[in-house]
């Protein structure tokens, strides 16, 4: 659990990422 506590900054820039790519598909379709 401590892994993955010190790890929170990964999931942050993976889910921005991910709504980022969302946004984009949402825009160009």
């Amino acid at each position: 659990m401590k892994n993955l506590l010190t790890s929170w900054p990964l999931w942050v820039l993976l889910s921005a990422g991910f709504a980022a790519l969302t946004a984009i598909i949402v825009k160009v379709g």
